[in-house]
Formats: structure tokens, C-alpha cells, sequence
């Protein structure tokens, strides 16, 4: 079975200055950081920080996953980024 992971988003606001841009918010990828079982969620990861990590996943795009990264995300509570393909 093949795993695909989106990584999460946060709406942030306003998107910009003026009146017009404080009703809209834009869409801001994390990113994904496994360490054994535990998952941390980061907005800008550090290069050692993603060299340490068992897997890493850059926040905007998508991965396919195995069997055993979908375990880990799943048990952590990111089942929800995740669809069947």
C-alpha cells in the first residue's frame, strides 16, 4: 500500500498592509521531523536539526511514505495529512 503525505499548513494574517489585506490569510507550510517515534513540527528547521532527524519532511511539499514512516506519523497524530494513493 503506497502512503502520501502532505505536510500541514497554518493560515496566517493579514497578508498584507491596508485594510483590503486584513480580512485574508495565507496559507504557511511546517515541517516534519522524525526522532525514533517522535514527531516535531517546526516552521523553519535548521540544517543540523534536519541532518540529525531520522526522516525529515520540508514543509510544502508532498512524500510518499513506507509502512513504517506511516506508523510513526499516524501514532503521533498526523493521520490526517495522509491519503491512501
Amino acid at each position: 500500500m503506497a502512503y502520501l503525505l502532505r505536510t500541514p499548513t497554518v493560515d496566517e494574517g493579514p497578508a498584507g498592509f491596508g485594510r483590503f489585506f486584513y480580512r485574508y490569510k495565507i496559507a504557511r507550510n511546517d515541517s516534519l521531523l522524525v526522532y525514533g517515534t517522535s514527531v516535531v513540527r517546526l516552521r523553519t528547521p535548521g540544517v543540523q536539526e534536519a541532518a540529525d532527524a531520522d526522516y525529515f519532511y520540508l514543509g510544502g511539499h508532498e512524500y510518499y511514505l513506507s509502512d513504517v514512516e506511516y506508523t510513526i506519523l499516524t501514532n503521533a497524530g498526523y493521520g490526517a495529512y495522509i491519503t491512501t494513493v
